[in-house]
């Protein structure tokens, strides 16, 4: 666990936060599809559901910025 909170910060240093936020979430579906080629556990419909789920809404945030402008503050923007 310690090693893995070592790697888990200097990756946040080195990537920024915004990055290493969006990478945290397939993180899940990630290890189960990994979990699924090395190990070859059974693909259940409802975990393949998830992992579809996942990226869909990685998706949905990514494609919420107009124009594609990352690091832009979309929140910020609506006020104005």
């Amino acid at each position: 666990g310690v090693l893995g909170s070592i790697f888990l910060t200097t990756g946040i240093r080195y990537t920024g936060a915004t990055k290493a936020a969006f990478l945290s979430v397939l993180e899940p579906a990630s290890a189960y599809i990994w979990d699924v080629l090395i190990f070859h556990t059974r693909l259940s419909i409802v975990a393949f559901a998830g992992v579809i789920l996942t990226f869909m809404s990685l998706f949905a945030v990514l494609m919420d910025k107009q124009g594609g402008q990352a690091g832009e503050n979309v929140y910020e923007r609506e006020k104005t």
